[in-house]
């Protein structure tokens, strides 16, 4: 789940197991927000200064 946070603090989200218990809660820094997730990846689009958006692929925690 997104969090909302101050203005250029990040992007907050919370990790919820198939439960609904909290995991985790991790914050990605800059102006990034997740796409999607794949079988053991979370895509995550990021943004730079000129509002370009760049594909991001991280393993999953």
């Amino acid at each position: 789940m997104r969090r909302h946070l101050p203005a250029g603090s990040g992007t907050r989200y919370d990790l919820f197991d198939r439960r609904g218990r909290l995991v985790s809660a991790l914050t990605l820094g800059g102006d990034r927000v997740v796409a999607g997730f794949g079988r053991a990846h979370v895509y995550i689009i990021a943004f730079n200064e000129f509002d370009l958006a760049f594909l991001e692929r991280y393993r999953m925690p």
